[in-house]
């Protein structure tokens, strides 16, 4: 078995959340709010009724693992939950969403068995055939739904809804009219810049 490949695909079949414990934070604003003019959804994740959230566990060393003791979906759980320690200031949580598999069969010959399975299909031996066939049939697994997918959560989860000090006041407006038509009741915050010290405070917004 190719085991590097075959981990990976186990990896790339499954689906990872990125959530924080922090909703103020200067640098992930600048990293991933679209600096400061993007938004932040914050969430009761109890309620929402998608997969649990587990901390990211932040080491300075690779964790060391004997793979033979996991299955392949063990595994890429286990790699989706480790990161450097010098992100550590993220306080990331992960939800991981699993894929779930359907079997198929498919028949695999090599030149030789090929050749021999025309020859016993050429002479009526049926028994051969069946044989050759059985013996060269393998038994494989595909995702039938995989875990990286869109996933519809329970409105009622949805409590906050933070906007970047540096969106403008009407982006902020149609932020808020699409999210309540869509039934949506979050309180509404900005974040804004401290006036001592390098931070951002929340400011509620009407």
């Amino acid at each position: 078995m190719d085991f590097h490949r075959y981990y990976r695909d186990a990896m790339d079949s499954h689906g990872v959340l990125s959530l924080s414990e922090n909703c103020n934070n200067l640098l992930m604003w600048a990293h991933y709010g679209s600096e400061h003019k993007g938004l932040c959804l914050g969430f009761d994740w109890a309620e929402t009724g998608l997969p649990p959230a587990k901390q990211v566990n932040y080491n300075s060393m690779y964790r060391l693992v004997d793979i033979w003791a996991y299955t392949e979906d063990e595994l890429a759980e286990i790699a989706c939950f480790q990161k450097s320690i010098e992100w550590a200031y993220e306080r990331e949580w992960r939800s991981f969403s699993t894929a779930t598999y359907e079997s198929y069969s498919q028949l695999e010959l090599t030149q030789e068995a090929r050749e021999e399975l025309e020859r016993a299909e050429a002479q009526g031996e049926e028994w051969l055939a069946r044989d050759i066939k059985r013996k060269h049939t393998f038994r494989y697994r595909r995702p039938k739904e995989f875990g990286h997918r869109a996933i519809p959560f329970e409105k009622k989860s949805l409590k906050e809804v933070i906007f970047g000090a540096r969106m403008t006041e009407a982006e902020r407006g149609k932020h808020v009219a699409y999210i309540t038509a869509l039934g949506y009741a979050p309180t509404f915050y900005q974040v804004v810049r401290h006036p001592q010290r390098y931070a951002l405070k929340l400011r509620k917004l009407n």
